[in-house]
């Protein structure tokens, strides 16, 4: 009889009733042994990942030559006891000799395994039983030997409050005041700002501070000194501070207007206005806690097994550069050096041996594309991570280190319209559609009854439904989520005889476009002087607006569908790009609203 191992799972608090009877040898394989150094990742066989784990039913699956290692997920939003049970497929099979192994998603990924069993009461199949914390979990099985081969079925089990998928909630809390007791959420500096301080803030985050006063009733100042000059004592409390678990970094604005407390949070690396403060209450927060999955430098990125490397550039040159790799440096540079940077000529001047790395790298779950624009600078490394094809910010690179994380793990399963991160992040019923930028969302792709039927408008299709292609003249019913409007409310000013390029993510839609909507307001003396452009994230530009005389004294306004110039058959998730081109100077004017409404269909 071989009971070495039982008393070992006994032990730890796994072990069920008595051992197996025959002598099998030794383990194929166990996780962990060929590490040199306790707590490493002993998970990198590149499991085949089944799926999210379903609860109280058979999740059947089956060990081959060349699938041995076979993983399911699950997510508890709170304290859970959870038990895990493999068994046979079918009643009356040869038993499949499996061992269980129990993962918990770290900020670096799923570690060294936190339990494991092999044998219980008197059969060769494997069960653990454990008292879990919230967090994202991963249950792997695999055969005993290397030659183990067959079906089988892992039950799983959950009581507890943590079995029902978590509420999403403000990472900063409810009001102002809660985000200085948010647990994860770390202070690193607090300055009260006046007129006579202002130069503490760089430019980006003065400009941050004019949006702040504009929350409240002073929507009407565009300058620093203004907008300190309209707030109570003319003095606005900044907070600097950082998500650890997130790897993000945000600024706070907080000031008196009235009896009132009114403000706003930004990210300092997108400059994303994340939460509005009014009457010390926080508001238009979606940002919730998030585990970020990126390395925590940009040296163990380029040897982290989970990010495939597809291609390395030196860039010494512009020359035969393509034009996302362009605009990603470009963009990098600018952020470092500000007005310093206006050509890739300018960036190469700056940049140790007059060399910027440009990488690509490919991260299979969830399914991301990550472009990676590096450089020294003196003794440190320096730079910027984009998502592919576009300028929407997944990192920044500073003295190696990575901040401002925008790929995060699957850490919750989402409810239907809310975001998702990717494979296993909805709920039952649910799928994630429509990932860029790391997230998507969920959506119920079921059948609408009037799916396919000719239609003029959205009344036709009935409850649930819209009417695809009706601006280009070939409606057809569809299911609402195919549709979705983006917005950027933010005032921006247009440069003096520049270009304004305003960039909206596109996400959670179907393939490719079947209407496009624009709606802006352009507040500028001169709008015959503007051209205005709109071009999707396949990169077909259409003119919406050329300028013509009988445009200047009034508000420039475009609303209505784009009838002309996009295909249909271009990708509709991604980035898409407003392009305002000031063709004279001597008038400034600004983007004060804009809005995209985009119906797909499936290519």
């Amino acid at each position: 009889m071989r009971c070495s191992l039982c008393i070992g799972a006994i032990a730890v608090g796994f072990g069920l009733g008595s051992c197996a009877v025959d002598d099998k040898g030794t383990e194929s394989y166990v996780p962990g042994d060929d590490l040199e150094a306790e707590g490493k990742d002993d998970s990198f066989r590149s499991p085949t990942y089944v799926g999210p784990l379903a609860w109280d039913e058979p999740n059947l699956s089956e060990i081959t030559a060349t699938e041995q290692y076979l993983a399911w997920t699950f997510e508890l939003s709170a304290e859970a006891q959870v038990e895990l049970t493999t068994g046979y497929a079918v009643r009356g099979q040869r038993r499949v000799d499996t061992v269980l192994y129990l993962y918990k998603e770290g900020p670096t990924g799923w570690g060294a395994n936190i339990a494991r069993n092999d044998d219980y009461g008197s059969t060769v199949y494997s069960q653990l039983s454990r008292n879990l914390g919230p967090g994202r979990y991963r249950a792997l099985v695999k055969g005993y030997s290397s030659s183990t081969r067959g079906r089988f079925k892992l039950v799983g089990t959950c009581e507890g409050a943590g079995c029902a998928p978590a509420v999403a909630s403000c990472l900063f809390g409810e009001t102002y005041r809660d985000l200085f007791d948010q647990p994860g959420l770390v202070i690193d500096n607090q300055n009260e700002i006046t007129a006579t301080t202002l130069d503490r803030l760089g430019p980006d985050d003065q400009q941050r501070l004019v949006v702040a006063v504009q929350q409240s009733s002073h929507t009407d100042v565009t300058t620093p000194l203004e907008a300190i000059g309209r707030v109570d004592q003319g003095l606005v409390n900044v907070t600097w501070f950082r998500d650890a678990t997130g790897r993000r970094s945000f600024i706070a604005f907080e000031y008196g207007a009235g009896d009132n407390s009114y403000g706003a949070i930004f990210d300092r690396i997108t400059g994303v206005l994340e939460a509005r403060i009014g009457d010390g209450d926080l508001g238009g927060c979606s940002i919730t806690a998030e585990t970020c999955i990126l390395p925590p430098d940009v040296s163990r990125l380029r040897t982290d097994p989970r990010f495939q490397r597809l291609e390395t550039l030196a860039i010494t040159s512009a020359a035969g550069l393509a034009p996302i790799v362009q605009d990603q440096v470009l963009d990098a540079m600018r952020r470092r050096y500000g007005a310093l940077v206006t050509t890739v000529a300018d960036g190469l001047a700056l940049a140790d041996g007059g060399t910027i790395n440009h990488e690509r790298y490919l991260l299979a779950d969830p399914f991301t594309e990550l472009h990676v624009v590096e450089w020294g600078a003196g003794d440190t490394s320096v730079g910027m991570i984009y998502f592919a094809d576009s300028l929407q910010i997944a990192g920044a690179i500073s003295d190696l280190d990575i901040d401002g994380c925008g790929v995060f793990a699957v850490t919750r399963q989402s409810g239907e319209g809310d975001t998702c991160r990717g494979t296993g992040g909805c709920t039952a019923g649910l799928a994630c559609f429509g990932v860029f930028a790391g997230a998507g969302v969920c959506v119920a792709n079921g059948e609408l009854p009037t799916g396919g039927n000719e239609c003029d408008r959205d009344e036709v299709c009935g409850p649930g439904g819209i009417c695809a292609g009706a601006t280009r003249g070939y409606g057809l019913c569809g299911p609402a989520w195919h549709r979705g409007t983006f917005t950027d409310a933010t005032p921006t000013a247009i440069p003096d005889g520049g270009v304004l390029v305003e960039r909206i993510p596109v996400r959670g839609l179907a393939t490719v476009d079947t209407d496009v909507e624009l709606a802006l307001r352009i507040d500028h003396p001169r709008a015959s002087q503007l051209q205005v452009i709109l071009e999707n994230p396949g990169g077909t530009a259409v003119v919406v607006h050329a300028g013509t005389a009988g445009d200047d004294g009034a508000p420039l306004v475009i609303a209505g569908p784009i009838t002309t110039g996009f295909s249909g058959d271009e990708s509709v998730n991604g980035e898409w790009r407003l392009r305002i081109t000031d063709r004279a100077t001597g008038h400034v004017g600004a983007l004060t609203s804009f809005a995209l409404t985009i119906t797909s269909r499936w290519d």
